[in-house]
């Protein structure tokens, strides 16, 4: 609870997914879904699309010169409909990642009900770029900063 006795929705009422990094190897999903969007897709795909599909989070690798979501590999990840976040291992340091929370739907495939934003995960080992105004101590004094 917070100060002054209010507390924090359990649900805001916006269909959405945030994608975070959580560290080089990892990134961190979490989302949610409004019946709005649920009410859509049974209105497009049919009433029983819902019941007889299964949710999946897709992770896009953006990395290189797939930049493009309809050329980059993928792989997907199956969760329940009482997931609302998920970390994932992707083991691939400076990489850029987008993710679709969806469903699979026998008779139409993967469908995406909302797409994340960009991640991009860092680097697992020190920059090589030395930066000309915060030189080395070694570089200021010689090959030893001590005499």
């Amino acid at each position: 609870m917070e100060p002054g006795g209010k507390s924090l929705p359990p649900k805001y009422g916006k269909s959405e997914i945030v994608l975070m990094v959580k560290d080089p190897y990892w990134i961190y999903a979490y989302w949610e879904l409004d019946e709005n969007k649920k009410e859509e897709l049974k209105r497009k795909v049919g009433h029983q699309a819902w019941l007889h599909s299964r949710p999946l989070l897709r992770v896009y690798e953006l990395a290189g010169e797939y930049a493009d979501l309809l050329q980059a590999p993928y792989f997907e990840i199956a969760i329940t409909d009482m997931d609302d976040n998920w970390y994932t291992y992707t083991g691939k340091p400076c990489t850029t990642f987008c993710a679709d929370l969806g469903r699979w739907i026998p008779g139409y495939g993967f469908i995406t009900i909302a797409r994340s934003n960009l991640v991009t995960t860092p680097a697992d080992s020190p920059s090589q770029v030395i930066d000309p105004l915060w030189p080395p101590i070694t570089g200021l004094l010689g090959s030893s900063p001590f005499p």
